[in-house]
């Protein structure tokens, strides 16, 4: 049994349907944001790995993304509340980060 903490982040699981989702419609703005960080590499291969949750006023994402064979991302994405019709907007990345750090709150 693992206790949740209100406003704390859920366990690390696999990709759902609505991350992957989530993740497709704002693929460019995370290539965009890795080049404003200096990533040379054309990131055209971007799979999610893993994800953590946190629900706050709609839900946040912290997603694992892979984009070479050896590297890797973490993305922070806000899918605010439903009735707000507003899309996915990403908060910020961390890279490089390697497939074996863990996702954090940034």
């Amino acid at each position: 049994y693992q206790r949740r903490v209100h406003g704390g982040l859920s366990v690390e699981r696999k990709p759902t349907k609505t991350v992957l989702d989530i993740v497709d419609s704002i693929k460019q703005n995370i290539r965009t944001k890795a080049q404003q960080q200096g990533v040379n590499a054309a990131l055209n291969e971007l799979t999610v790995v893993s994800f953590k949750s946190q629900v706050v006023a709609g839900v946040i994402y912290y997603v694992k993304i892979q984009y070479s064979p050896s590297e890797y991302l973490h993305a922070k994405i806000l899918s605010p509340l439903p009735f707000t019709r507003l899309p996915p907007q990403l908060q910020a990345i961390r890279i490089p980060v390697k497939d074996s750090d863990e996702i954090r709150f940034f």
